[in-house]
């Protein structure tokens, strides 16, 4: 029975993405530098996205500045060698129950602090539409369109230069 069970183990761990094993490795065949010096072997699609934000932020800022990424994004900071603006690297729909002034919070020191970009990466967060940064923060990103002067778009992400 042990042998059973750790067979199953085996291959149900070493087979999914979700643990970190071998299988997330699969199709990673693409070296990303990042700003920090960090390299990462990535997928073709994600080493496209990388770069995307990687030459939108660098192009559009300065190393240290802050910079908004939302609704969960801290490692875009990380290598690009900026700053997360605000205190919550992590946002969904339901964080609006737990704090129910972070939006209206997020828009002001927005406004005050003016980051030189923000990132909205609206993605499906909870695997619903409704989770989508864009259908619940509506008024955020109606923000980041008004104090931008320019906007790049790749795939699901959106760059807003400030």
């Amino acid at each position: 029975m042990l042998t059973i069970n750790l067979g199953a183990y085996l291959w149900a761990g070493l087979l999914s993405p979700a643990t970190g094993s071998i299988a997330i490795a699969a199709g990673r065949t693409e070296t990303f530098n990042a700003q920090n010096g960090v390299s990462a072997l990535v997928t073709p699609s994600e080493k496209l996205e990388l770069e995307f934000l990687r030459e939108v932020i660098a192009q559009n800022s300065e190393r240290g500045d802050p910079i908004v990424c939302l609704p969960y994004c801290p490692g875009i900071a990380f290598m690009t060698e900026r700053r997360m603006l605000l205190g919550n690297f992590y946002v969904d729909e339901s964080y609006l129950v737990r704090e129910p002034g972070w939006l209206s919070e997020a828009i002001e020191l927005t406004r005050e602090a003016k980051p030189a970009v923000i990132i909205v990466v609206d993605w499906a967060i909870n695997g619903t539409e409704e989770s989508r940064f864009t259908s619940w923060a509506t008024s955020y990103v109606a923000v980041a369109d008004e104090l931008s002067h320019d906007k790049a778009v790749h795939g699901t992400i959106t760059a807003y230069m400030l």
